[in-house]
């Protein structure tokens, strides 16, 4: 097959590319041609998935008759509750569900304005993000310097590397923000007319709700299983000096936590992935195709893929990450379990730190590793040395391009959080505070039952903001991610799929050229005129 890869001289020179073929585009359009990738990780996925099951099946039953025992003391030592005081909180319950609802609408209905917005305004927003994070942080800076100066010192260090961020783009890397207003862009139109995307995106919430209740159950039967395996002996507390119990657990109790924790870190991680490698696989499809070329469903396509061929990879690509947080866990709980001991806490706080940072980097090397697995249905290894070679020659560019559109789709998370509890807060402000409050037939404990759900539901709003806008916002930053790598490693096929924003990109590219061009004139210049001037 003929290279479609044949850019301009400039364009060449801005992707840092030389040249090369069509193989990603035939294995794009060759897609019915794909295998299960890493199938042994899907069957190792699914046995520890068993071994959960095996966990409740021997232990559940003697954590639910726990339960029972510690239900019946409870009403055993309660007071009779009165059957007005149960009509009244009834009530309460009832005018606060449709307030539920109101943030759940307005959630849901921001979330989906906010991609028209991010493809409308995408400049703005991030310029806005840009200049916004220097801002903010010398507000914080100052206001912890009022309190500490120790507290204020260390507050400005993230002042003054956002500061010099922001002023190393606006003066030397502008054509970055025209870069990511692109990619932005296009994009959101993407996801825009693909709602699929961020369905699936907010979708995955009800099997994570599932798996973290399966989950509590099998970490509570274990506990109630070890619980009279665990002894306990006098001590003393080295912070206070108190005298207290302490415990002795058996060593298969702390692995049967690790397990526990990696099993739970796991089905999270598959679950983000699946999503990222679904829209991805939209994006790249939209990329290598063109939107008319499009299928006619590119969603369902995509997430099959996720959950078949290249299940595997994503299985092992996020157990990667779900040992490190299970490691940085431990660490941190050693951490407060020897509060006290000054050495032991630092040794742990370094050692959390130390493994946060690690989890960070691998799932940022994930997060692109995915996208090959996702468009080319590579399997782990070969996305992984793909991804290392695209960080080595580009690495600042994707990694300057995320955080200048993950910041400017962020700021709609803020925004939708803000808004949604403003509304719940502004339509039940009548009804569950005002109202009940100059109502005098009502107790004082029925009127506090009315103020706590008008708390309540505004909390609530906020966090169905946060929830429902961060769905979106993951959509854009995975869909974005895509698209620089397809960019990245086949520049000329948008010639091909979008001659349109081909031709921005060359314009970029063009302009970038050449004010380095003009700055090593001025440069030379500027030299050879110190050097007559020594002369």
């Amino acid at each position: 097959m003929t290279s479609l890869r044949q850019p301009q001289d400039s364009y060449e020179q801005f992707t840092e590319q030389d040249g090369g073929d069509a193989s990603a585009l035939e294995a794009q359009q060759n897609k019915a041609a794909r295998v299960y990738q890493d199938s042994e990780w899907i069957l190792i996925f699914l046995v520890h998935l068993g071994i959960m099951g095996v966990i409740a099946g021997m232990w559940g039953g003697d954590t639910v008759d726990f339960f029972r025992d510690i239900q019946a003391n409870a009403e055993d030592n309660a007071e009779e509750v009165d059957q007005k005081t149960q009509d009244s909180a009834a009530a309460v319950l009832r005018s606060a569900l449709p307030y539920v609802g109101i943030g759940i609408g307005v959630a849901l209905g921001w979330a989906v304005f906010w991609v028209s917005l991010i493809q409308r305004y995408a400049e703005n927003l991030i310029w806005i993000a840009l200049l916004s994070s220097p801002v903010i942080f010398g507000i914080i800076a100052l206001f912890m310097m009022m309190q500490s100066a120790v507290a204020g010192l260390l507050a400005l260090i993230p002042f003054a590397v956002t500061a010099f961020y922001a002023y190393w783009i606006i003066t030397y890397q502008r054509f970055r923000i025209e870069f990511a207003t692109l990619m932005l862009e296009a994009v959101a139109e993407v996801v825009r007319f693909n709602p699929g995307t961020w369905i699936t995106a907010m979708l995955s919430g009800l099997p994570s709700i599932v798996w973290q209740c399966a989950w509590f159950f099998v970490a509570a039967s274990t506990f109630v299983h070890y619980k009279d395996s665990v002894e306990t002996y006098p001590c003393t507390n080295p912070r206070t000096g108190a005298e207290e119990l302490c415990a002795q657990a058996p060593a298969s109790l702390y692995l049967a936590i690790f397990f526990l924790l990696v099993s739970n870190y796991w089905v999270i991680q598959v679950i983000i992935n699946v999503v990222h490698v679904t829209t991805a696989g939209v994006v790249g499809e939209w990329y290598f195709q063109g939107r008319d070329r499009m299928s006619a469903s590119p969603t369902t396509n995509s997430l099959k893929r996720a959950m078949t061929t290249s299940f595997g990879s994503i299985c092992l690509g996020s157990l990667l990450v779900a040992i490190v947080q299970a490691i940085r866990e431990i660490a941190e709980q050693a951490r407060r379990n020897h509060e006290g001991n000054l050495v032991c806490m630092v040794i742990f706080c370094c050692f959390a730190c130390i493994m946060s940072w690690i989890e960070y980097l691998i799932e940022l090397f994930n997060h692109w590793a995915f996208v090959q697995v996702a468009i080319y249905g590579t399997d782990f290894k070969t996305a992984a040395r793909n991804t290392f070679q695209l960080v080595q020659s580009k690495g600042l560019t994707g990694l300057v391009n995320m955080n200048l559109t993950g910041n400017a789709s962020a700021l709609g998370v803020i925004v939708g959080a803000i808004l949604t509890a403003a509304v719940v807060a502004l339509t039940s402000f009548p009804f569950l505070l005002t109202g009940p409050m100059h109502n005098e037939s009502l107790s004082e404990d029925i009127k506090s039952a009315y103020h706590a759900a008008f708390t309540i539901v505004i909390v609530m709003g906020f966090v169905f903001g946060i929830l429902f806008t961060s769905a979106v916002t993951k959509t854009v930053t995975s869909g974005v991610t895509a698209f620089f790598v397809c960019w990245a490693e086949n520049p000329a096929v948008l010639e091909s799929t979008n001659p349109r924003l081909h031709e921005a990109f060359a314009s970029i590219s063009e302009k970038y050229l050449q004010d380095q061009r003009e700055a090593t004139q001025a440069e030379a210049i500027g030299g050879g005129v110190n050097n007559m001037q020594r002369r």
